[in-house]
């Protein structure tokens, strides 16, 4: 079996336009906590990435950069924006130590086109750079009646994989909203390696069932933010994920 590009498990830390968060003002600790119980990938901000890759470096952990996004939480709600821009180019991303980038493909809302142009325009010059991509797909659903813009329904979140692979992710981070039918099928339509998000909330783990669902469809691993670095207990929340691939292989 080839190995995961990112490992099993990568701790997504870019939510500065979210908000001020305590957990990630200290990143010498955070890289520390990650080396210790074995996160060996971290997504990260382009500074976070330029200030910080050396010491990642030598304590084994690599920055994914996020390259692209929309306005901060001052603006309001970030899914209702028509834009979508590269804020990185990957060749910067590249020099400042990153082993890979990040990019958001953003379906069904206003900012769809300018998503599907700043993914292309990614790819294009992460390929120039030796850089590989991450996509994460997330597919938005303005007529739920449910509290999360992103929808459910199956055959939206199979194509938004499908589309990533299509116009040239190296790998995809799934945005599912615990949808485990939904991991298995991309798996008959998508060659690249599948990480499942949390998105169920944002601060809850993943459940068990929906975890063993994802590494029986062969899912390459778990992409967790806040659920990790807002824990009580990181390293029980990481085991809880990692030990699922070790009991099932």
């Amino acid at each position: 079996m080839v190995p995961p590009p990112f490992g099993r498990l990568v701790m997504a830390a870019d939510h500065a336009p979210l908000g001020m968060f305590s957990e990630l003002t200290d990143i010498p600790h955070l890289l520390n906590q990650c080396a210790e119980i074995g996160i060996n990938h971290v997504i990260a901000l382009p500074g976070v990435v330029r200030r910080h890759s050396d010491a990642a470096a030598k304590l084994g952990v690599s920055f994914i950069a996020r390259l692209d996004g929309n306005e901060t939480y001052l603006s309001g709600d970030w899914t209702s924006s028509p834009y979508w821009e590269l804020l990185c180019p990957p060749a910067s991303a590249a020099a400042y130590g990153a082993s890979a980038g990040i990019v958001n493909l953003v379906l069904g809302g206003a900012q769809e086109m300018a998503s599907i142009r700043t993914v292309s325009e990614a790819i294009t010059k992460a390929s120039a750079a030796s850089l590989p991509i991450m996509v994460s797909t997330m597919i938005l659903d303005r007529s739920s009646e449910i509290s999360s813009p992103f929808s459910a329904r199956t055959s939206d979140i199979v194509f938004g994989a499908y589309f990533a692979e299509q116009i040239g992710a190296d790998a995809i981070n799934l945005y599912s909203r615990g949808n485990a039918e939904a991991v298995q099928e991309i798996q008959s339509v998508c060659t690249v390696p599948l990480y499942v998000a949390n998105f169920l909330s944002p601060m809850e783990p993943l459940p068990d069932l929906f975890i063993r669902t994802c590494i029986e469809a062969s899912a390459a691993g778990f992409c967790v933010g806040e659920a990790l670095w807002r824990s009580k207990d990181m390293r029980a929340t990481a085991d809880a994920l990692m030990k699922g691939f070790l009991s099932s292989r």
